[in-house]
């Protein structure tokens, strides 16, 4: 989907590097950062159902990030994972996995977290209907090939989008402000969210990736 944006993945590590010192976002393509991901990426790809490797993935990342927002198709990995994370010396992080098994926040039910703050976890659920957002059927927020999932998401930094398509994205960046801690909680997060979008800072921020890794 981020190719079909127009933003290049497959960069060198010094000019991924350089991505992230002038916009602030970076993709670390997997193969170019964590070499032994070039044999397993195979096998992964031929087994059709989840695998260990859905799991390992985060949890072995190179950059050693220490603060992130995680997630993970089931909800019996919430708790494990925020405990491997702990493990790893992350200080801040929010694991998330949707009653419907989504690796995200919902929109469409609840979704079982864990927070790690300061060595401890607690774990908890977000209930979209508390930050006045509608609960939809699933199918009103599931997406498509890269092209069409491309599409959605200008439309959404372009505040053309279905509300739907919009709440999605803005409960879980709200989460993600919480784990930066540029936001109180999660309502404060979802102001900040909906500010950028309707100022249209996050549309130019997009716009300023896309510029900057075309040159690399």
């Amino acid at each position: 989907m981020l190719e079909a944006l127009g933003i290049k993945l497959n960069l060198s590590i010094p000019n991924s590097v350089k991505l992230l010192e002038e916009t602030g976002f970076t993709f670390m393509f997997a193969q170019n950062f964590h070499p032994a991901m070039k044999f397993i990426m195979p096998v992964r790809k031929s087994i059709e159902h989840k695998t260990i490797f859905n799991i390992l993935g985060p949890l072995t990342n190179p950059a050693r990030a220490d603060k992130m927002l995680l997630g993970v198709f089931d909800k019996s990995f919430v708790i494990k994972l925020a405990n491997a994370l702990k493990f790893n010396h992350a200080t801040d992080a929010i694991v998330v996995s949707s009653k419907e098994h989504m690796d995200e926040i919902s929109i469409s039910d609840v979704t079982y977290c864990a927070r790690l703050k300061d060595g401890n976890i607690e774990e908890f659920v977000i209930d979209p209907q508390r930050y006045g957002i509608k609960k939809v059927p699933l199918e009103t927020i599931i997406g498509g090939d890269a092209v069409q999932n491309a599409n959605i998401t200008r439309a959404i930094f372009t505040n053309s989008a279905t509300e739907a398509q919009r709440d999605i994205v803005v409960l879980n960046a709200a989460a993600a402000f919480v784990v930066e801690g540029l936001a109180r909680d999660i309502q404060d997060g979802i102001q900040i969210a909906n500010d950028a979008l309707l100022s249209g800072r996050a549309k130019k921020k997009l716009e300023q990736i896309i510029a900057v890794s075309a040159k690399l």
